[in-house]
């Protein structure tokens, strides 16, 4: 049997260091103060500290909120059960929020799991590709018999998200470093929109009606249609004005990239 190359050793201790197990042990110079075996399970230990560092700095808020300890506990865990799949660092955490949904003991507090994704949410806004933002300006130059045929093409960071518990809350007092408010679960969704204008990533909590109105601007639905839509869910006399008054808030947020016209 030939010899293997550099790059078949290479790929055969990263996967022995990714994996856990001693199965590149063979391939390790003997060390002076120790043996191959703990050689191999200090570059093991290296690999998942950094990734747990990855997660600090993803999750410094969640961090602040649990503490060392119970973060520790969290980030390791999630290493063992999520090896790195992914050249870039920056992708890694991606899975925290769905892991802390599903996982004992941390499926039990739903507060976990909505902070962990609005965390996320942030920072994928804050990182989303750049795209143009429609104003006020770009409404007024539609011709009005038009306006019906309107379809508001949402800017790239836009993201809904569906809780349980006051994460938003918790996360406004620990970015300002106030002491976090009592927790609070419910059964009913609290949808929450996270955008980005500018250089600065944003997020707030919507009702029933902005919420179902971002969903279908997002499949391209119309203004007429849309109107409709709010006339199922409340006064239907108002609902044309309830719905200018969203679009107009996107407008002046940044949510809105683009208005289209057929």
């Amino acid at each position: 049997m030939s010899a293997p190359t550099l790059a078949e050793l290479q790929a055969s201790v990263q996967a022995s260091v990714m994996a856990g197990d001693a199965g590149a042990v063979a391939f390790l110079a003997k060390p002076h103060s120790n043996t191959r075996e703990e050689r191999l399970q200090t570059y093991q230990y290296a690999y998942r500290m950094r990734l747990v560092g990855v997660l600090e700095n993803d999750y410094d808020l969640l961090h602040i909120l649990l503490g060392d300890d119970q973060f520790a506990e969290i980030a390791h865990a999630y290493v063992t059960v999520h090896p790195s799949d992914v050249a870039n660092a920056r992708w890694y955490g991606r899975h925290l929020a769905t892991f802390l949904r599903a996982e004992a003991p941390w499926r039990d507090t739903q507060l976990l799991g909505d902070f962990a994704a609005l965390q996320w949410a942030l920072g994928e806004a804050f990182d989303a590709d750049d795209a143009p933002a429609a104003t006020m300006a770009d409404l007024a130059a539609v011709e009005p018999e038009r306006a019906g045929e309107l379809v508001f093409r949402l800017h790239p960071a836009v993201r809904h998200l569906r809780f349980r518990s006051n994460a938003c809350a918790m996360h406004t007092a620990i970015q300002a470093g106030d002491a976090p408010p009592a927790l609070q679960t419910g059964q009913e969704d609290i949808h929450v929109l996270v955008w980005r204008k500018g250089l600065t990533a944003h997020y707030r909590e919507i009702d029933d009606e902005e919420s179902m109105l971002l969903d279908v601007a997002r499949e391209g639905v119309n203004f007429a249609v849309m109107c409709e839509m709010a006339a199922t869910m409340r006064d239907p006399d108002s609902a044309a004005m309830r719905v200018a008054g969203v679009i107009s808030v996107w407008l002046q947020n940044g949510v809105v990239s683009a208005l289209d016209l057929p």
